[in-house]
């Protein structure tokens, strides 16, 4: 009996959130916003033009950059990670052991997730860029911090060097 329980619970787990109306949420929402977007492999991205000159980014490319991730539910909603000082500020973080360095990554070599590595391609040195990641593209069922399973996220990018 308690097999058969444990077998039902485990059916009962929820994998299939809707992602494409979470698709259609984001949609609505950077349309209201009035701001030329991209969408490519399923990351939506705009960006602030780039303020310098510089390389831009492809797979296999070594990028440092800062960054911010929010929650998303039909709108940008409250921050959940930085390495941006202002943006932890704002939000009232205890800043005592946060880190505000650059965050350096090879890109392609799966170290963060796969929505960044998808959306990051293309940027440049000092473009701020802001990716909005599906729970395929982000964390999926898994519960990180406050992103609960099956949660839209947006990381706000800011590229600060791309070595070739």
């Amino acid at each position: 009996m308690t097999l058969f329980l444990l077998g039902a619970l485990a059916a009962c787990k929820k994998t299939d959130y809707d992602v494409p109306a979470q698709r259609t949420a984001i949609e609505n929402y950077l349309r209201g916003q009035q701001v030329e977007y991209t969408q490519q492999d399923w990351v939506y991205k705009y960006a602030d033009p780039a303020t310098e000159e510089g390389p831009v980014l492809h797979r296999g490319d070594s990028v440092y950059f800062h960054y911010s991730g929010y929650l998303f539910a039909s709108g940008i909603g409250a921050l959940f990670t930085t390495n941006i000082e202002a943006d932890a500020e704002e939000a009232g973080f205890d800043k005592t052991y946060m880190d505000f360095s650059p965050k350096g990554i090879l890109l392609g070599d799966g170290s963060v997730l796969r929505g960044l590595e998808l959306g990051l391609p293309g940027s440049r040195p000092g473009e701020t860029v802001y990716l909005f990641l599906t729970p395929d593209l982000a964390y999926g069922e898994d519960i990180v911090g406050v992103v609960r399973p099956g949660k839209s996220v947006v990381f706000k990018v800011v590229i600060d060097r791309v070595v070739k």
